[in-house]
């Protein structure tokens, strides 16, 4: 199960940079559903970090967040497009230019669903300092 959210960069109260992903409202899906699909990803993020063999493959995850407000590029106040209070952060990651995987992963897959992430089959994967890095994963 999919759902669309925006990923933007922000910094922490430290000043550190860190990824919000924050869910998109949608008129064809109940909001109950959507926290969900919000939940589910959370936890699976927060169980691979918990795992030695899978935490190289994902962004450190830091919990679910409420957030205050959203801005386009230009900064144009678009929060009521999103759920604020359906969100979590995670390690912000930048993939080298042009370095997207498109490869055979099935291993690393496999090693995810051995451990109880069956989310695995609609992620995005970024290379970050020559290492693959799972996004968009969830427990079902």
């Amino acid at each position: 199960m999919s759902c669309n959210g925006g990923v933007f960069i922000t910094t922490d109260k430290n000043g550190i940079e860190i990824a919000v992903k924050v869910f998109k409202k949608d008129k064809g899906r109940y909001t109950s559903d959507i926290k969900k699909i919000c939940e589910y990803e959370a936890l699976a993020l927060q169980k691979a970090n918990s795992i030695p063999e899978l935490r190289c493959f994902v962004p450190e995850y830091f919990g679910l967040v409420k957030v205050e407000r959203i801005e386009d590029i230009i900064g144009n106040d678009i929060s009521d497009e999103y759920h604020l209070d359906i969100a979590y952060s995670m390690q912000a990651l930048k993939h080298e230019h042009g370095k997207r995987y498109h490869g055979d992963i099935s291993k690393v897959c496999n090693l995810f669903i051995k451990n109880g992430i069956f989310g695995v089959t609609d992620y995005d994967v970024i290379i970050q300092e020559g290492r693959l890095k799972l996004i968009d994963i969830s427990l079902s």
